[in-house]
Parts: structure tokens; sequence; C-alpha cells
């Protein structure tokens, strides 16, 4: 396994929230460690995301670890990364400190802007421009 912190996704994730105030509002990204794992790849998977547990959490500010799978992203375009980034951002809740499974709420917002085959859709809009 070889994890790594990468600040790409930090800064997809801030340029996200500023873009999107009403669907990340006062999102504290100090609050998420991002990660890539380079090699060991479950399949079918783009990211995981963790909350920060005792007995760890007293070791560090962040609540919660986004990791990302770099073997499985690679084969997507700029803009269908930056909506998985944005989807697994939406599972974060800061407030209350855990992971939200999604609703029909969740992913209707993602499947009404960038259709349910974004994943398959090489020209999908990139929700940063």
């Amino acid at each position: 396994m070889s994890l790594l912190q990468n600040s790409l996704y930090k800064n997809i994730a801030t340029q996200l929230c500023k873009k999107y105030p009403n669907i990340f509002p006062g999102y504290n990204l100090n609050e998420i460690l991002f990660l890539e794992e380079n090699e060991k790849t479950p399949k079918n998977k783009f990211y995981d995301v963790k909350a920060i547990k005792e007995p760890y959490s007293f070791t560090t500010q962040q609540k919660f670890i986004i990791t990302y799978y770099v073997n499985n992203l690679s084969t997507l375009t700029n803009a269908q990364k930056n909506i998985l980034i944005m989807e697994s951002l939406m599972k974060v809740d800061l407030d209350n400190e855990k992971i939200i499974n999604f609703d029909s709420k969740g992913f209707y917002t993602i499947f009404a802007k960038f259709g349910v085959d974004f994943l398959e859709n090489n020209s999908v809009e990139d929700p940063l421009k």
C-alpha cells in the first residue's frame, strides 16, 4: 500500500466549495485529509471516505480521510475526476462529524447536473467550468 498526501485534491475541493457554496456551505477543508493510493486499487472504486475516530482523533485536527485510487482515476477525464471529487465531498458531514450515505437528494444533485452516465460520457461538463 502506498498512501500519499496530495494537495491537488484539496485544491480542486477548494474550487468546488467556492463555486458551489449552496452545496458546501462553510466547509472547512482543513478537517479533511486528502490522500491518494497508487498501489492497492479496489475494483470499480474511485475513492473511500472514512471518519477519523477514537483513539486516533486526538492526534489530528482532521475529522475525515478521503482516499482517491489513482489507478482507477487515471482513465477518466478531468471533468469526470472533478465530479467524483465533488461526490466524495458530498459524503462528508463536517458539522455532525459523520459520513452521509447518498439519498435521492445527493444522487439527484450529481445526476441532474451531469447525467447518470457521467462516468461513461467523456464530454461531460466540468463542474469547475
